[in-house]
């Protein structure tokens, strides 16, 4: 508790609170404060910065108080895979378009929006934002994933736009009817922020993918590590890998092939540092395995892993003293890597298919 040291000393205080980020503003938290007018305990204010110092924000979300829709469910009809709507309350429409436009008259109503591919989330958090501010706490907004699309940080996206639910593609359909009836009668309670191009910032601040030098290595994951905006311990994993003995540091760089923007690595004191943007650390492996096309441990003999923010920051100073000399240069690019050929990834390990011949024998014939 950050107050406990000085809760016992109350009687010499005239109050004690904490200022801290939180979202696109900060949060006053009030233990307690006593003048003469009385005492005040366990309040949470929402303060803004502006040229003049600090300012209490008033809260904009509107608090629609009709609920004689409660019972109404508005739902993309590819959530019901096949099934005929539940009841007379089922509401179903072919798009997600259809589902938001029926909702934006809605005051208690659930509203069920289907994501099919990564490519929807803008709109979908766009539609799901609107939907909150406007129409209040009341309104239960569920988003189904019917294949695999979401990231971590799609996700986290979706939810702070104003989402109460968002539901996993694994998750069967009679598991999902069962999530959305636990957050009936609920209140949404989190604060949704109205400026929607913060939370796009948010998801993706690093710019950059793949290779980087070491000091702009360190400079973009610290510059992620210290943003106050993102979320405390899930900014991301920062992974030590040191090549298997007989391999050079600079050939193992030369399978390391992130795929996604925010996934960086750079080398240097014979250690191969990648950095994982908003990757959880039980998914480390499966994310390795994808940007390795071999086993990890075939090539490297060590690894180091770091995924709280205190750790991430004490190893970054280590890193930046490691002076100039000791960083290792790639290897020159001279031809562009080749297809793999008959190989698949099944998530975790590649697997080879041998592709069959059939050998003629006209040859053997002409000769004869």
């Amino acid at each position: 508790n950050l107050f406990a040291p000085s809760l016992s000393e109350y009687g010499s205080l005239a109050g004690l609170a904490s200022l801290r980020y939180q979202g696109d503003g900060m949060l006053f938290d009030i233990a307690f404060w006593a003048n003469e007018k009385g005492v005040s305990a366990r309040q949470q204010l929402l303060i803004r910065q502006n040229d003049n110092g600090l300012e209490l924000v008033q809260e904009e979300l509107a608090n629609v108080q009709p609920r004689t829709d409660e019972k109404a469910v508005f739902s993309n009809i590819a959530f019901l895979e096949g099934a005929p709507p539940l009841s007379e309350h089922w509401s179903v429409f072919d798009t997600n378009d259809a589902v938001f436009n029926a909702a934006r008259s809605a005051h208690a109503a659930t509203v069920i929006f289907v994501m099919g591919q990564n490519s929807q989330i803008e709109q979908l958090a766009r539609y799901i934002h609107t939907l909150r501010r406007q129409r209040g706490t009341a309104l239960k907004i569920v988003v189904r994933e019917s294949v695999p699309s979401l990231r971590a940080t799609d996700e986290r996206l979706l939810l702070s736009c104003g989402a109460n639910l968002v539901i996993s593609h694994s998750s069967a359909l009679s598991r999902c009817l069962t999530l959305i009836e636990s957050v009936q009668n609920q209140q949404f309670s989190r604060r949704v922020p109205e400026d929607l191009t913060t939370l796009f910032s948010n998801t993706e601040p690093l710019k950059l993918k793949g290779y980087q030098k070491w000091d702009v290595f360190c400079d973009a994951v610290q510059k992620i590590v210290s943003n106050p905006l993102l979320p405390a311990d899930g900014k991301g994993v920062l992974v030590a890998l040191r090549p298997a003995p007989g391999l050079r540091v600079e050939q193992a760089l030369t399978l390391c092939r992130p795929h996604r923007m925010g996934d960086i690595a750079t080398i240097a004191d014979k250690r191969l540092m990648i950095f994982l943007s908003f990757c959880r650390v039980n998914d480390l492996d499966i994310a390795l395995n994808h940007i390795f096309p071999l086993p990890t441990g075939d090539i490297f003999s060590n690894r180091v892993i770091w995924f709280e923010d205190k750790q991430i920051a004490a190893e970054l100073v280590n890193m930046q003293d490691v002076k100039p000399e000791r960083w290792t240069k790639p290897l020159p690019v001279t031809t562009q890597p080749g297809k793999i050929i008959n190989a698949t990834h099944d998530g975790r390990h590649w697997r080879r298919y041998p592709e069959p011949h059939r050998l003629s024998a006209d040859t053997g014939e002409q000769s004869s």
